[in-house]
C-alpha cells in the first residue's frame, strides 16, 4: 500500500471539551510512494442516534408471520465538511513524503454531553478521507468528547434534605410476621462523580426472618424514536454500583452508613437533547431471607458537573499527569474548571473514562480498511474529595 499511515490527532491529546470551546488538531499522512488523490475531506459530525427493533407476530391466513419494526431517531448538532486539499478541479499527484493538515473546529454552545448507551448515544467524530477517482477511499475516524455543563447550585431544590422509608409486612400461610421498616436520610441530593453518597439507613426488622441490606446506584436512561408516525419509549436500566451494608437478625435493628462513591457518569437529564433523557436514583433494597418477595425503595437524585458550593471545601486538587507519547492514561487534568463558570476556589477535577466501558463507533458509511480508534468511551469530570 502507498499510505503507511493516516491518522487524526487532537492538540488536547485527552480529546476532551467543553461547549463553547475550539477543536483543534492535525491529521496526519505518510505515503511511502506517489499517490493520485481526488482531495483530502475533514468531516466534523455530532448527533445522537437511538435505534431498536421489536417483532411481533401474526396470524395470516393458515400461517403465523413475524413481522419487524423499527423504531429511529436522530438529530444532528454538528455537521460540517472542510476540503483541506484538492477539490472539484481535477486530481491532485502527492509525491512520497509526510504531510500534515490542521483542523478547528469552535463547539456550539448548547450541545448534549457525550453519551454510549445500549440503543442509542450521543457522539462526535472527526473523519478524514482521501477521496481517490474511481476507487475506494482511505478514511481515518476518531471520536472525542463534549461535555454540557449541570451546575447543581442552579438545581431547585437540590440542597433540602431528602427522606424516603417503606414498610412491609410478611404473610406466610395463615401466620402473619411483624413487618420490616426501612427509613433513609440524606441532607442533600446532588452529587459530582467522585463524592461519597451520604446517606443513613435505618433498619427494623420485626419479622422472623433475616434481613440483607443493599444499596444500588441506577441509571435510568429513556429513548424516544418513531417508526412512521409511532412514535414510542424504550427504558433501560443499569445497575451501575452496588453494596452490601450488612445484615439485620430476625427482632432487631441496626443503622448504616452509605459508602458508596459516585464513578464518572453524564449528567442527569442529558441537557438539549430530545431523544435521550437520563435519570439516576439510589435503589434500597431490604432482601428478606426465605420465600418473600424484597423490601424496595427508590431515591431519586441529581449528578452535576459542579458540586455544590458548600461541598468546595472538602474537595482536593487533582495533580496533572504527564502525557505518554506511547499511551494515554485514564485520568488527567485539562482545565482549571469548565469555561463560562467563575469558581475560583473549585479545585479543579481529573476527567475519567466512563465507567460503563468502551464503545464502537463505526457507522455503515465508514470504509472497511477504516483506520483510527475505533473504540471510544466518554470522558466526564470526577473530583477528588477528601
Amino acid at each position: 500500500m502507498s499510505v503507511e499511515y493516516f491518522r487524526i490527532h487532537f492538540d488536547n491529546p485527552y480529546a476532551t471539551f467543553f461547549c463553547g470551546e475550539t477543536v483543534t488538531g492535525h491529521v496526519a499522512l505518510k505515503l511511502k510512494k506517489e499517490k493520485r488523490l481526488r482531495a483530502i475531506e475533514i468531516k466534523f459530525f455530532g448527533a445522537s442516534e437511538v435505534k431498536w427493533q421489536e417483532h411481533y407476530t401474526q396470524r395470516q391466513g393458515n400461517r403465523n408471520v413475524t413481522r419487524t419494526i423499527v423504531y429511529y431517531a436522530q438529530e444532528v448538532y454538528i455537521d460540517n465538511t472542510a476540503c483541506v486539499l484538492g477539490g472539484q478541479d481535477g486530481d491532485t499527484t502527492l509525491p512520497p513524503g509526510e504531510y500534515t493538515y490542521h483542523f478547528a473546529l469552535v463547539l456550539p454552545p448548547a450541545l448534549p454531553s457525550s453519551f454510549e448507551g445500549t440503543i442509542g448515544h450521543v457522539r462526535y467524530t472527526v473523519k478524514a478521507k482521501i477521496v481517490r477517482p474511481w476507487r475506494f477511499n482511505h478514511e481515518s475516524k476518531v471520536a472525542y468528547s463534549v461535555l454540557s455543563v449541570l451546575d447543581l447550585n442552579n438545581v431547585a431544590n437540590i440542597q433540602v434534605p431528602l427522606t424516603a422509608s417503606v414498610e412491609k409486612t410478611l404473610c406466610c400461610m395463615c401466620c402473619r410476621s411483624g413487618p420490616v421498616a426501612l427509613a433513609a436520610s440524606l441532607p442533600f441530593s446532588g452529587f459530582v462523580p467522585g463524592q461519597r453518597v451520604q446517606m443513613l439507613l435505618e433498619v427494623d426488622n420485626q419479622s422472623s426472618s433475616q434481613v440483607t441490606v443493599k444499596c444500588s446506584l441506577v441509571q435510568k436512561v429513556m429513548y424516544t424514536a418513531a417508526s412512521g408516525f409511532n412514535v414510542k419509549s424504550m427504558e433501560a436500566r443499569i445497575t451501575v454500583e452496588q453494596e452490601t451494608l450488612g445484615v439485620v437478625e430476625k427482632k432487631g435493628s441496626k443503622n448504616f452508613q452509605s459508602g458508596m462513591v459516585i464513578p464518572p457518569l453524564p449528567t442527569s437529564f442529558l441537557l438539549y437533547c430530545n431523544c435521550i433523557e437520563i435519570a439516576y436514583f439510589l435503589e434500597v433494597e431490604g432482601v428478606i431471607s426465605g420465600v418473600h418477595t424484597n423490601a424496595v425503595m427508590e431515591i431519586p437524585i441529581v449528578i452535576g458537573m459542579i458540586p455544590l458550593r458548600n461541598q468546595f471545601q472538602s474537595i482536593q486538587a487533582t495533580d496533572a499527569q504527564v502525557p505518554s507519547t506511547s499511551e494515554i492514561p485514564t485520568v488527567y487534568v485539562i482545565h482549571s474548571s469548565p469555561p463560562g463558570y467563575d469558581y475560583p476556589d473549585l479545585p479543579p477535577p481529573s476527567y475519567e473514562e466512563c465507567v460503563s466501558g468502551r464503545a464502537d463507533i463505526r457507522s455503515d458509511d465508514d470504509s472497511k480498511d477504516l483506520q483510527g480508534s475505533t473504540d471510544f468511551a466518554p470522558r466526564y469530570p470526577m473530583y477528588r474529595f477528601q
